[in-house]
């Protein structure tokens, strides 16, 4: 598990939680987070001291983490996420995309397909049985 995806999974939980203050969002995102940095087996990290400089320090950050920086820091990716997603032909919110893996997998090969056409214009299209001819 990265760093970014805690950063994700304790952002979905306090996003689930009844609305609250600033203050108190930021304190309850800086326990989750600590606490799914506990839930990971040590085998997972290749060095002892990793658990200790995740819950320390986020992404080479030059100060010690602290509530509001995680979720400053967790509301900047969503921002570039929701920026990126916007990029996507077809995608004008987060909201469009689907959820779970499975969903984005049946998403990839229209994609790509519709990237392709627009790329490649294919103007005419002959079938004979299951054989096509493509003239351009």
């Amino acid at each position: 598990m990265y760093s970014s995806e805690v950063e994700v999974e304790a952002g979905a939980a306090v996003r689930g939680m009844d609305p609250m203050k600033k203050e108190k969002k930021e304190r309850v995102y800086f326990a989750k987070y600590a606490a799914i940095i506990d839930e990971i087996e040590d085998s997972m990290f290749s060095d002892e001291h990793l658990r200790h400089n995740m819950r320390l320090r986020y992404k080479n950050a030059k100060k010690d983490n602290t509530g509001t920086s995680l979720w400053r820091k967790y509301e900047m990716e969503l921002r570039e996420l929701r920026n990126f997603s916007k990029k996507i032909p077809g995608v004008g919110s987060l909201s469009e995309l689907p959820s779970g893996s499975n969903q984005l997998k049946h998403m990839k090969m229209p994609l790509v397909e519709a990237l392709w056409r627009e790329k490649h214009p294919v103007k005419s299209c002959v079938f004979f049985g299951d054989y096509f001819q493509m003239s351009i």
